[in-house]
């Protein structure tokens, strides 16, 4: 009697393995510490291996091709810090879907995950515009200060049309404008956080990527600030007008659960989010410039 009640528990427990680990293991995501901080919660679906950034792309492959090598994962996802090493692992792996954030090659297991939102970008430019009329109608321009990583080809088009989009206006002038390739020297950007805070412009746009969260924790000063995906982050929050976050759990989620995807590019949309500190104040002209985000 013993026996057979041990063995309708382990018979049991090694289905309830079996059903849950077959779904947990049909997709990896390999992702950078930075990327982490936008999923607080944890995914059901997806196993996880986190991975420094290497200074050296050859031990950066290195280390990412093995940790697919060992795995039995059929999708694999790659942070975007990480993309460039993608069509190597596609074509070493043709039997895993790979799913990359910048478009690298167009081989046919590799697929696309396109952060959408130049449209945000133009309205953002709008926004600036009516911001400067309404609060600070005495000030002959905004002064701005610009910074973008283009480390990919997606954002080298974003910041572009943002820096036209932002000349066009005469309600603006950039004092100070940088971009990224790389993100690597921190070093670097501590400099540009205390010029920034030495220059004190009226506004900051603070595009760094996976480097946001670093750039806002090194930041001081009384100018106002437009980011993105800053996640479920407190810094600054009485500085911050607002960020642009794009919904990357949803994205992933639907990876993680589909059984087939046969569209080569999967679009993020992206939404805004306003600041705590500024949300009173600015929330109906936040309503009239980005309807479509529920505000």
């Amino acid at each position: 009697m013993v026996k057979h009640i041990q063995r309708s528990i382990l018979f049991s427990i090694i289905l309830f393995l079996c059903l849950t680990g077959c779904a947990y293991r049909k997709t990896l995501f390999i992702a950078d510490p930075a990327f982490m901080i936008l999923f607080p919660k944890k995914f059901s679906l997806i196993k996880i291996e986190t991975l420094a950034l290497k200074s050296e792309r050859d031990l950066l492959i290195q280390e990412i091709d093995k940790i697919v090598s060992r795995s039995r994962q059929d999708k694999v996802i790659v942070s975007p810090l990480y993309s460039t090493v993608l069509p190597f692992l596609a074509e070493k792996y043709p039997q895993k879907i790979f799913f990359s954030f910048q478009e690298t090659s167009t081989l046919e297991n590799l697929r696309f995950l396109k952060p959408e939102r130049r449209e945000l970008l133009i309205k953002t430019t709008d926004f600036i515009a009516s911001y400067k009329e309404k609060f600070y109608p005495e000030k002959a321009t905004l002064r701005i200060a610009l910074v973008y990583y283009i480390g990919n080809t997606t954002r080298q088009e974003e910041y572009q049309l943002l820096k036209n989009k932002l000349r066009d206006l005469e309600a603006v002038s950039i004092l100070l404008e940088e971009t990224y390739q790389t993100l690597r020297d921190k070093n670097r950007i501590r400099s540009l956080c205390k010029n920034i805070s030495e220059i004190n412009p009226d506004l900051v746009l603070l595009f760094l990527g996976p480097e946001n969260q670093f750039a806002l924790e090194n930041l001081s000063g009384s100018f106002k600030i437009i980011t993105e995906n800053r996640a479920l982050s407190r810094y600054k929050e009485e500085n911050i007008l607002f960020s642009m976050e794009f919904d990357y759990r949803k994205a992933l989620d639907k990876i993680a659960a589909a059984s087939s995807l046969d569209l080569q590019t999967l679009v993020i949309p992206a939404f805004i989010r306003p600041g705590r500190g500024e949300i009173e104040k600015i929330s109906p002209l936040l309503k009239q410039v980005f309807p479509e985000s529920n505000i």
